[in-house]
């Protein structure tokens, strides 16, 4: 199930880390991501994680090209109210 719309907090350090990333990586062969990248972790599931980066060419599902297989890293910002999904 995905769930859209964190809190204030949730979204701003989700931002931050976000943009943190994406100065840290410039000029790389990786690719930062929004909340809004669907990552399956097989052909019929798929999350959106608050963050995440491509290292090269983004893979993805030929059933669904929305849907990427490759991510490098993926962030989480967890809260009390979301960590036992999270």
């Amino acid at each position: 199930m995905a769930i859209a719309g964190g809190s204030f907090n949730h979204t701003l350090l989700s931002a931050k880390i976000g943009s943190q990333l994406d100065q840290a990586l410039k000029n790389r062969k990786y690719a930062v991501f929004s909340a809004d990248l669907m990552i399956g972790y097989n052909k019929e599931n798929y999350v959106y994680s608050d963050t995440s980066v491509i290292c090269g060419k983004p893979e993805i599902y030929e059933e669904d090209k929305k849907v990427v297989k490759n991510p490098c890293l993926v962030v989480e910002v967890l809260s009390n109210e979301t960590a036992e999904y999270d």
